[in-house]
C-alpha cells in the first residue's frame, strides 16, 4: 500500500509539472511557434542557459520532467495550434497603409 501511494504522489509531480512547454509557447512571443512546445530545447524548457556553472547539473534534474512532457505537449500543442498561427499571423503582418495620400494642389 505504501509503494502505492508514493508511485501515485510521483506520478501527480510529475504530470503537474508536464505541459510547461506549451504554456511557454503560448506567453513567450519570442518563442511561439506551431508545436514549439514539443519542439523546445532542454535549455529553454528549465530556463536556463547551455554556459551556466549548474547547466549540466540542471539538465540532469530537468531531463525525466522533459521527456514525459513532450506527449502532453503535443496534445496541448495540437489544441492551441488555431491560436498560436493567429498570433503569429498577426505578428508578421505588417502594419496596414491607406496607400498614398494625396494632397490638393493649391
Amino acid at each position: 500500500m505504501r509503494r502505492r501511494l508514493l508511485f501515485t504522489m510521483a506520478l501527480g509531480l510529475t504530470l503537474a509539472g508536464s505541459g510547461c512547454a506549451t504554456a511557454l509557447n503560448v506567453q513567450d512571443d519570442a518563442l511561439r511557434k506551431p508545436y514549439g512546445g514539443v519542439t523546445m530545447r532542454l535549455t529553454d524548457f528549465f530556463g536556463g542557459s547551455e554556459s551556466g556553472p549548474f547547466s549540466e547539473y540542471a539538465a540532469l534534474f530537468f531531463w525525466p520532467f522533459w521527456v514525459v512532457d513532450k506527449p502532453l505537449s503535443f496534445i496541448g500543442d495540437t489544441l492551441t495550434l488555431p491560436y498560436t498561427l493567429h498570433a503569429q499571423r498577426n505578428d508578421q503582418s505588417p502594419p496596414t497603409s491607406q496607400g498614398p495620400q494625396s494632397t490638393p494642389s493649391p
